[in-house]
């Protein structure tokens, strides 16, 4: 008489990989924090899986108040409507504009967070402007310089 013994177990390992199931869309990267797992997003979007385009959650018309500085002085600047819509060139710029006598004034800004902005070297109406930019809830803040032609 023979008697065969087998024994079969299985090993797993101790160590887990809280990013195993994560998914994060539009060329975002999980990262591990710890035992948790978080999209860090590409530039351009936001969202716990870098489900939403930035420039999308500021689309609309904003009312702007503070001080216009360039080569002729300084002017108090009250309730400007400035409007901002997607670009189409890329999902990580915006378009903003606004009227100042009669004239409208069209700048892009470059998103370098999910919050605030950069306005590249531009020329709008023979003058140059550049500057940065900012978002929080329901307020945009512009710092910009106005170079004349």
């Amino acid at each position: 008489m023979m008697v065969i013994a087998i024994s079969m177990f299985a090993l797993s390992s101790c160590v887990s990989d809280p990013c195993k199931d994560v998914t994060c869309e539009n060329g975002g990267t999980p990262t591990e924090n710890g035992s948790n797992c978080n999209c860090v997003c590409a530039v351009g979007y936001t969202g716990t899986s870098c489900q939403t385009e930035t420039r999308s959650m500021y689309v609309g018309t904003y009312k702007v108040s503070g001080t216009a500085v360039n080569s002729s002085g300084s002017s108090t600047v009250t309730d400007l409507i400035v409007t901002v819509s997607n670009s189409t060139a890329a999902v990580e710029k915006i378009n903003f504009s606004y009227v100042i006598g009669g004239d409208t004034y069209s700048l892009v800004g470059t998103f370098t967070d999910a919050s605030a902005f950069t306005v590249a070297s531009q020329t709008a109406l023979g003058l140059t402007y550049s500057g940065t930019g900012s978002f929080t809830s329901s307020t945009m803040t512009v710092s910009l310089t106005e170079v004349d032609g």
